[in-house]
């Protein structure tokens, strides 16, 4: 037998194929099998099953748009020239729960209404509530989407919230994401614009837009990011060509893995 008989034949049973097929997103590095990986592996993996499945996700899986069914987030630029503003928050935006009573909703499951006047959620938004006697929790906003109230499938207890700060509620993309396009909904004078995106004060990718006689600057700007933990706050900057106070508002297109 040749030494490539011998090893195809090594490729094609035991080691290869049957007796060490790794763990979902196994960090061992003893095996061939290691490195080609299980064909569960997620982008939390080293292997190249998960490399594909990074890849095949970032290029495939559907958009979201944050935030989404309302306005974009309008971040205001340094009145110096080429100097950065300070930050607005796009996801990871904290409230105040007002000094009201929960109120039961019914239903199967059962639904309760908690009062955050001005909110700026929207249904399908997921927010961790904290600082409650009995709502502590991450849940998805459901209902009809009102504008002074979230609603939330939980077990009513009574309970009335002593607001001021005392309960908050923070929305949150649930899943791993990372961010394709910049969504350029308005800005306010001519002018070259860099916004800097952040997930959780660390900057994760830049991109610039321009508006003048020609152009509007009403476009959908590429971006790189890396993979955003699930939970991060992403927040914006922005930098203008002028020596005025500039304003963009933007939402971010992102995929989640």
């Amino acid at each position: 037998m040749t030494w490539l008989s011998r090893n195809l034949t090594k490729l094609g049973i035991g080691d290869w194929m049957t007796e060490n097929l790794p763990d979902q997103d196994s960090a061992d590095n003893d095996h061939v099998s290691d490195v080609v990986g299980n064909k569960a592996d997620t982008h939390g993996g080293n292997s190249i099953a998960a490399r594909l499945n990074t890849l095949e996700r970032h290029a495939h899986s559907e958009s979201e748009l944050y935030p989404t069914l309302r306005a974009g987030v309008t971040i205001i630029s340094n009145d110096v020239a080429w100097k950065l503003g300070g930050a607005a928050t796009i996801v990871g935006n904290t409230k105040n729960l007002d000094n009201a009573a929960a109120v039961d909703h019914g239903g199967e499951p059962n639904l309760v209404r908690i009062q955050i006047t001005g909110h700026g959620y929207v249904v399908g938004n997921s927010v961790t509530i904290a600082g409650t006697v009995n709502y502590n929790g991450t849940f998805e906003i459901t209902g009809n989407g009102y504008a002074d109230y979230i609603v939330i499938e939980s077990e009513f207890v009574a309970e009335t919230f002593a607001g001021g700060g005392a309960e908050t509620a923070i929305d949150f993309i649930p899943s791993d994401f990372d961010i394709h396009y910049l969504s350029i909904e308005d800005l306010s004078a001519d002018g070259v614009y860099e916004i800097v995106l952040y997930a959780d004060g660390i900057k994760v990718g830049k991109a610039r837009c321009t508006k003048n006689a020609a152009l509007d600057g009403i476009v959908n700007v590429p971006i790189q990011t890396p993979i955003i933990s699930a939970g991060s706050v992403i927040t914006a900057k922005a930098a203008t060509s002028n020596v005025t106070e500039d304003t963009a508002t933007i939402s971010i297109v992102y995929c989640v893995y």
